[in-house]
């Protein structure tokens, strides 16, 4: 069966159109986070239009719509319980509406980390594994956990969700999100320039000829620039602890992290596996930690597999 699938992110939103396994088609833009969620959503019906155009299709040809953002989605009723920051008009959006309005399709809806997760599952780190977790490094800091092949919900749906929210410095800087210390308010991009500015001399960083974002740093950290790489030292530090607080909430047999960042993965692996194997209370098992293997569309792959999986599941079991 043929899904659109759309990934709305904090800074791209990004879409594609999957049948069985392959992706026929995908796009991307900004996620125009500074605009009304109206106006999101019509460059999302733009980016279909222009998918079903170039695949020369109808929205008749489709099972159904998968969309997964940041926040806490009710997965029951499709619709965005909270998110922090940006698209914060998403919770008053009728979501079941507009995909029968404007495609005559079922929608379903999901945290784009839990998508990534499944992502992973099906396709990339986590196959054969039914106890992962995810955590996923981009504007904000996302997490999901899956135990015994079942994403972790809760009766409120933010159980597993909110891993880059877990405390890691009780004495730190407030989050968006209303929490001092968060994993997310220490490390993730929105805060990158600030972090910076904190470190001794991290103003001549900030000074300098290029625009400092996660890429230009640790390309600086391999030429052995010494600011950047106590910059890059102390967010391992908390992406690291991060990931101990979840070991430790969810007992996993592996911990998937994802995200453009993890381009930088060579630095960033070793440092991590050797704080967990340090740090984390694991007292019958090591846990491995490893990098997404579809960065850019993972969280498209996920969403692809839980449209099919709600709708056409019970469906193909009744043929077989």
């Amino acid at each position: 069966m043929k899904n659109i699938c759309i990934d709305l992110g904090g800074t791209n939103i990004k879409a594609g159109i999957i049948e069985n396994d392959q992706l026929l088609y995908a796009c991307n833009g900004p996620s125009m986070s500074d605009q009304s969620f109206l106006k999101v959503m019509n460059s999302i019906e733009k980016m279909i239009d222009e998918m079903m155009k170039k695949t020369n299709s109808m929205p008749s040809e489709y099972g159904g719509i998968g969309l997964c953002m940041p926040g806490i989605i009710d997965v029951d009723n499709n619709k965005v319980l909270a998110i922090n920051a940006k698209h914060e008009e998403a919770s008053s959006f009728n979501f079941n509406a507009w995909a029968q309005d404007k495609y005559h399709l079922p929608i379903v809806m999901e945290n784009d980390a839990r998508t990534a997760l499944v992502g992973e599952w099906q396709h990339g780190e986590g196959r054969g594994v039914n106890d992962i977790v995810m955590m996923t490094l981009g504007t904000g800091i996302g997490g999901a956990a899956m135990i015994n092949g079942k994403l972790l919900h809760g009766k409120h749906y933010q159980a597993g969700c909110l891993g880059g929210h877990f405390t890691i410095n009780v004495h730190g800087d407030q989050c968006n999100c209303g929490n001092i210390g968060c994993v997310e308010s220490q490390s993730a991009s929105w805060r990158l320039k600030e972090l910076i500015a904190k470190a001794k001399e991290g103003h001549t960083l900030l000074n300098g000829p290029q625009e400092i974002d996660f890429k230009v740093l640790f390309d600086l950290v391999r030429e052995g620039n010494q600011i950047a790489k106590e910059v890059i030292d102390n967010i391992l530090k908390v992406w690291s602890a991060g990931i101990v607080n979840m070991i430790h909430a969810y007992d996993p047999d592996v911990v998937i992290v994802s995200g453009g960042i993890m381009n930088s993965k060579d630095i960033i692996l070793p440092f991590m596996k050797e704080w967990v194997a340090k740090y984390a209370w694991t007292a019958h098992h090591s846990v491995d930690i490893k990098a997404s293997t579809h960065t850019e569309n993972t969280a498209l792959w996920g969403i692809n597999y839980l449209v099919n999986d709600k709708y056409f599941k019970k469906i193909n079991d009744s043929v077989q």
